[in-house]
């Protein structure tokens, strides 16, 4: 009679079992129209990936305005980068994130995301819109209250890149119409100036 053969079934990808590396194709990345304007290019460039067409200026115009970047955006569009609230600045992920699912985007707001948590998101083919700084820099981060009297870190050059692959020594990223590589230490330190803040899949 024949030998049975032993077939394993792969285990399914979980932070248990984090593949070594992983890569997501197909998410095309435009540039901003103006210098403040990076987390509505990642945020329409992340939607489309996932099926919704959302016009960049309609969605800034959309987005609320607040002296409190956990509320709105910041200053002006236009403006120099490197200021921090009240000063021109941009926008933290819960309101990018709110107005998102207002286009029926199913997206979520997160901080203190860890890397093993986006690395699964990447190994399961979800693209992460993270916080970082300008260039994958680095930049001091201090406490900042708003008029609400509401207390958040905010941090100069404050910046969004899209994470689209990783392997044990390099992430890859969508920064407007650009896509490299950085080393990832580099890409660790800089996402956790501000408290490792990403947007991800709902």
């Amino acid at each position: 009679s024949p030998t049975p053969t032993n077939t394993s079934t792969p285990l399914p990808i979980s932070i248990d079992n984090l593949p070594d590396s992983a890569e997501i194709a197909g998410l095309i990345g435009h540039a901003q129209y103006y210098t403040l304007d990076c987390e509505t290019r990642s945020a329409v460039d992340w939607a489309e990936f996932l099926g919704y067409s959302i016009s960049e200026l309609e969605f800034l115009d959309n987005l609320p305005l607040s002296d409190n970047p956990e509320k709105g955006f910041v200053g002006y569009f236009l403006d120099a980068p490197g200021s921090i609230p009240p000063l021109s600045y941009g926008v933290h992920a819960e309101p990018i994130a709110r107005l998102l699912r207002e286009y029926e985007v199913p997206a979520i707001a997160l901080k203190g995301m860890t890397w093993n948590e986006l690395q699964l998101e990447i190994a399961q083919g979800r693209p992460v819109i993270t916080w970082v700084i300008y260039q994958i820099g680095y930049s001091q981060a201090v406490t900042y209250t708003s008029s609400d009297g509401n207390t958040t870190l905010v941090a100069p050059f404050e910046h969004t890149v899209i994470v689209t692959g990783y392997d044990s020594e390099q992430v890859t990223v969508i920064d407007g119409n650009l896509k490299y590589s950085v080393p990832l230490e580099q890409y660790l330190q800089s996402w956790s100036i501000l408290g490792n803040m990403a947007i991800v899949v709902e």
